[in-house]
């Protein structure tokens, strides 16, 4: 072993392997540019109109996410021909959408459930209708909640309360303490207090 080279031990019973001495590697070759020219551009911003998608076009077009993005802060022309390919790749992206709504969630009745329509019973039908008439033909989130009579509400309330003996006859309040309503039916039970 001479001086310059340094050893890296190993142990059980494994190979003891030689480094090589400082400074003596070769250089690894610097990866090549790729330069981004006025071709690369129109080809981003052509497969970026299509698809809105910055990661894909740089992709098709052979630069790197950041060497877009940083000709974007530089060149305004570039920075404005990406909004205007954005504006389409999303159009198109909705569009595409759509179409794929259209094909997943096309109804048609089945001739199966088209016979069970057929073997309805008419009761089912009959409240299936007068629901869907009652509700005018709005859908479940569009009904909107009906009015309702404040002094309606009030005497059912007042009802309620003067079955569960929180209310005497007149309306007011009775105290739990009260040594008047000691031979009242308990709220809970039913029964008599003792």
């Amino acid at each position: 072993m001479s001086k310059d080279e340094s050893d890296i031990g190993g142990s059980n019973k494994r190979r003891m392997q030689m480094r090589a001495p400082r400074g003596s590697k070769k250089a690894k070759p610097k990866p090549k540019r790729v330069a981004f020219t006025r071709e690369r551009k129109e080809i981003f911003l052509a497969h970026f109109a299509a698809t809105a998608n910055a990661n894909a076009a740089a992709r098709a077009a052979g630069v790197s996410k950041s060497t877009v993005y940083a000709h974007r802060r530089k060149d305004p022309r570039f920075n404005e021909g990406w909004y205007e390919a954005l504006g389409e790749g999303v159009a198109r992206a909705e569009a595409q959408s759509v179409r794929w709504a259209e094909k997943a969630f096309t109804i048609r009745a089945s001739e199966k459930a088209a016979r069970a329509a057929q073997n309805m019973d008419p009761k089912v039908a009959l409240a299936i209708l007068e629901s869907y008439r009652r509700n005018r033909g709005r859908r479940p989130g569009e009904i909107l909640p009906q009015p309702y009579d404040k002094d309606e509400v009030r005497a059912r309330l007042e009802a309620k309360m003067r079955a569960l003996g929180m209310l005497d006859e007149q309306g007011r309040p009775i105290a739990k303490d009260d040594p008047s309503t000691a031979s009242r039916h308990s709220p809970r039970t039913g029964e008599e207090d003792r």
